[in-house]
């Protein structure tokens, strides 16, 4: 056995240990899920969907889908963020992994990087009334009554599309 074969030989423990470190990460790592829709039987009057990501990306991906939903009547009428928290079984995991040090990188990644939450938004479908003035708009982010012609929500800031004629 020559010099360069002991060296690998050395290395081995090294190199199995950080493909064990990323195949965990990997892993371990949030999956990214499309929004979940449940529809009320009762006449699909209301609409419950889920956003799952950063709180910054569920809340974006809630934005885009609220003027959706306002094309169909659909209006959101409440909604609750949710963090993220890693299962007890995971933690076991990097616990145990410790004794070989394998471990520890995880249970640190584990302890900063939070995995995804979710936003539940609570969608109610509202038929048009007649006692809506035609000079306003409800905006599909917030729900409120604002002027035909604004373009930005005075209520939440939602910027409407501009409308080309």
């Amino acid at each position: 056995m020559n010099e360069s074969d002991s060296s690998l030989v050395g290395l081995m423990p090294v190199i199995v240990a950080l493909l064990a470190v990323v195949l965990l990460m990997v892993w371990l790592r949030p999956k990214q899920k499309k929004p979940k829709e449940q529809q009320n039987t009762k006449l699909d009057q209301v609409i419950i969907k889920t956003y799952t990501g950063r709180q910054a990306k569920a809340t974006a991906l809630y934005k885009a889908d609220a003027a959706v939903m306002a094309s169909k009547g659909y209006y959101p009428t409440s909604q609750s963020w949710a963090p993220g928290a890693y299962s007890g079984g995971d933690f076991v995991i990097a616990l145990l992994l410790c004794f070989v040090l394998i471990g520890f990188p995880i249970f640190l990644y584990m302890l900063c990087v939070k995995p995804p939450g979710t936003l539940s938004v609570t969608y109610e479908l509202r038929a048009a009334t007649a006692n809506t003035p035609k000079d306003e708009k409800t905006c599909p982010s917030c729900a409120e009554q604002v002027k035909a012609a604004a373009v930005v929500c005075r209520f939440c800031g939602h910027k409407f599309a501009q409308a080309t004629g």
